[in-house]
């Protein structure tokens, strides 16, 4: 909810819940590992709209994955 509060405020409602369910649907489906989700979990504000940033030009779900995992630092 978080990110897509901050994905929400720097752009549109649309973009904001196509780029959260990108990451939502990675979380929930079980192909995010336990690192990751741990990684998630513990982004203080400032770093969910960094996140948010970061992502914001992601094209498709796979760029949208690969740019949150390269933030998070999981491989």
């Amino acid at each position: 909810f978080a990110l897509k509060m901050a994905l929400w405020h720097i752009s549109d409602s649309r973009t904001a819940e196509n780029l959260a369910g990108d990451l939502s649907w990675y979380i929930w489906t079980g192909r995010a590992s336990c690192d990751y989700i741990r990684a998630f979990c513990c982004l203080s504000k400032y770093r969910i709209n960094t996140l948010a940033r970061k992502i914001l030009d992601c094209g498709c779900t796979d760029d949208v994955i690969a740019a949150s995992k390269k933030y998070l630092k999981i491989s």
